[in-house]
């Protein structure tokens, strides 16, 4: 959903925000699903003795989880990012995930859960873009893998005995959150909005498929109406791109248009900014420059080192890898002036401007050579600006020797 609505460049609009919004809480409304699972199937006669059991190991683990998460990860973290090993940062993350999510378990709750909240201490560290970026083949990998299970948990012969009630439930079940989804929108937005709000939105969420097969797994569900569940879950995904391409169309037909409904929302993003890949002597030169003409500007380095340097002078520098897109698009080059590469390293530089242009053809990028061997590397990859370092150096050199010949005239 959220993929089409970028594509589009609807996710910026009034309905697009809302549609987001509701997304992130269905994620967030797992949370006690699974923890409602947990205690239903719990093997305990006492109601209150089973939530107090399960109030004590929630907190628990959630003390524990924010001593580590507060005091602990990004120490850990940042000490693993001088050792300057990509594989040892990566093994320390997939560790993190697979540890959090073990000790949720231990304590009686699911592995998911335990994910979702090693996801949540990720993302309050100052390392989040970089881990992002290098869990994005893993994010592929396991999303295919995703669509495999479910489809390898469909039973033609069910199917095909009860495709009815099957799609009856789907479209029952859309239509029923649809309805409410457009009352409670209607409150505080145009019909419009609430329409096309409520229409993206109108499928079942993809961690239903979880909660099925747990409940399934803990015999609060039966395998049959498990199974009908779930191949309600897959129409749902199945008709939800089809409406997507045309909510704008079906809109029309019920309610009509005005300005304030296409309004799209301005983003928070930085803009008309200059990003400076490369905080090191260069990169330094740059960034005073840039400070002394008050332009905005941020700067990506991948030298832990220099962040903390960067960081100690108040400098808006950001760990991570520049070749990485996911990179460049949280450093909105999109919507950037310019890109400076200010990297000595000729692999790195041209990692960086493969990049870039892969991301963003039309970026304008600046790149620093050393020689002519580098200037055709750089020419080859298409780069708009390239600046001879030696050159410009000899043109400053005698640029000076030639004001003192001047100043100093010998006879």
């Amino acid at each position: 959903m959220l993929k089409i609505l970028n594509d589009t460049g609807q996710i910026h609009t009034q309905y697009g925000r809302k549609t987001l919004g509701i997304l992130l809480f269905q994620d967030i409304a797992v949370i006690p699903l699974l923890l409602m699972i947990t205690i239903f199937s719990a093997n305990s006669s006492s109601i209150s003795e089973l939530l107090k059991e399960t109030a004590i190991s929630a907190s628990i683990v959630l003390i524990l989880l924010f001593v580590i998460g507060k005091y602990l990860l990004n120490r850990v973290l940042l000490t693993v990012v001088k050792t300057d090993s990509e594989e040892t940062f990566m093994a320390t993350i997939l560790f993190l995930v697979i540890g959090v999510s073990y000790l949720a378990h231990a304590f009686g709750f699911t592995y998911s859960l335990g994910a979702f909240i090693a996801g949540m201490m990720i993302a309050e560290t100052k390392f989040k873009y970089q881990i992002e970026a290098d869990l994005i083949p893993f994010r592929d990998l396991l999303l295919g893998l995703f669509f495999i299970t479910v489809g390898l948990q469909i039973n033609f012969s069910t199917l095909k005995e009860y495709w009815f009630e099957i799609l009856a439930i789907a479209i029952g079940v859309m239509v029923v959150k649809a309805l409410v989804i457009y009352f409670i929108i209607r409150w505080h937005s145009s019909r419009r909005v609430a329409l096309e709000t409520a229409l993206s939105i109108a499928q079942m969420g993809e961690f239903s498929l979880a909660v099925f097969e747990l409940a399934r797994a803990n015999k609060i569900l039966p395998d049959s109406l498990a199974q009908l569940l779930v191949m309600a879950v897959v129409a749902s995904m199945l008709i939800t791109p089809l409406i997507l391409r045309h909510v704008k169309r079906i809109a029309d037909k019920f309610t009509p248009i005005s300005s304030y409904d296409e309004y799209k929302i301005v983003s928070s993003k930085i803009k008309n900014h200059i990003v400076v890949c490369g905080y090191g002597k260069l990169g330094q030169e740059v960034v005073y420059r840039l400070k002394k003409r008050k332009i905005p500007y941020l700067v990506i380095e991948h030298d832990i080192a220099l962040v903390q340097l960067g960081r100690s002078r108040n400098e808006p520098v950001f760990f991570g890898n520049a070749s990485h897109q996911s990179i460049l698009k949280a450093a909105s080059v999109e919507n950037a002036l310019a890109l400076i590469v200010a990297i000595h390293n000729e692999h790195k530089m041209r990692l960086v401007c493969e990049a870039i242009k892969s991301y963003k053809p039309e970026t304008n990028v600046v790149v620093r050579v050393a020689d002519f061997e580098e200037k055709k590397l750089m020419e080859s990859l298409n780069v708009g600006y390239i600046v001879n370092e030696g050159r410009e150096t000899a043109k400053a050199l005698l640029s000076k020797a030639l004001e003192c010949s001047i100043e100093n005239p010998k006879n």
